[in-house]
């Protein structure tokens, strides 16, 4: 499930979103490039989207919330596609960390080995309206949540050398929560 996140960390990084267009026949595929930026001094190591991230159920968790607005700017928060999926994730790899250079960004989902997080935006039902929408990427463990998934087992020692050099670049990894800005975009009759 989505979840509202306080900006935090924007010295350190920002996030922000571009909306293919602003204004979407309801049949058309919305679509967003998102950018996380290094605003710090020195190179840091991030992850991007892995199986599991969109779905809350491991770090780097990633998620778009949408809101209606309505009369008098109400918002009323729109529930993401239903998605039915297995309790397993992939294990991470190396190729799912990415080195920022200092004033670098990149797109954690497009960069992503998995190819249905390129264009991921799981709201394909949008009725006709005015909409906000913003991004949340989050290294912040939640609850039993971790970088391995529900049920973290990340005090268990490694028991392969690929598990080891994973572990040892998810301990470079800073925590963070970050916020993008909110875009507002229209679905046309």
């Amino acid at each position: 499930m989505a979840q509202t996140v306080a900006p935090t960390d924007t010295a350190r990084f920002s996030c922000f979103i571009q909306p293919a267009s602003n204004v979407y026949m309801p049949t058309t595929e919305i679509t967003f490039k998102v950018s996380v930026r290094n605003n710090t001094s020195q190179p840091q190591l991030l992850a991007v989207a892995v199986d599991g991230s969109a779905d809350s159920m491991r770090c780097p968790a990633v998620a778009f919330t949408v809101y209606r607005l309505g009369r008098h700017a109400s918002q009323k928060l729109v529930k993401p596609d239903l998605r039915i999926r297995c309790g397993n994730t992939d294990g991470m790899v190396e190729g799912d960390f990415v080195r920022l250079l200092p004033g670098a960004a990149f797109d954690p989902c497009e960069k992503s080995r998995y190819a249905s997080m390129s264009r991921w935006f799981p709201y394909t039902n949008l009725k006709p309206g005015e909409y906000e929408v913003f991004f949340t990427y989050s290294t912040q463990p939640v609850g039993n949540i971790g970088w391995h998934g529900a049920g973290d087992l990340s005090d268990e020692p490694p028991a392969t050398e690929r598990q080891r050099k994973v572990h040892a670049l998810i301990a470079r990894v800073p925590t963070i929560q970050l916020k993008s800005n909110t875009v507002r975009m229209s679905i046309r009759r």
